[in-house]
């Protein structure tokens, strides 16, 4: 159950992720596959599952994706959180 995923917090997710990505929520909710919104949609992923511990399968519905490529941009999306060493917390 994903208890702490409300809108304002998504919304301030979505806005780092973008910032960080230079990307637009469209890009960021896009099936595209090219490096940069894939980036993108890995750290979202990462953060909200890890995080803020919501369900993979509740994300795939909001995402437009399926459960395991839920899981598959999680993946992806912890190394370029730990490689670039960045933190859901220093969110301001």
């Amino acid at each position: 159950m994903c208890s702490y995923y409300v809108e304002t917090v998504n919304k301030k997710i979505e806005d780092r992720v973008c910032e960080i990505f230079s990307v637009d929520r469209e890009d960021l909710f896009s099936k595209s596959r090219k490096k940069v919104e894939a980036g993108a949609r890995g750290l979202f992923c990462f953060w909200a599952v890890t995080e803020l511990g919501c369900g993979q399968k509740e994300l795939a519905k909001k995402l437009g994706m399926t459960q395991p490529g839920v899981g598959y941009a999680v993946i992806k999306g912890k190394p370029i959180s730990k490689s670039n060493h960045l933190e859901l917390k220093k969110m301001s």
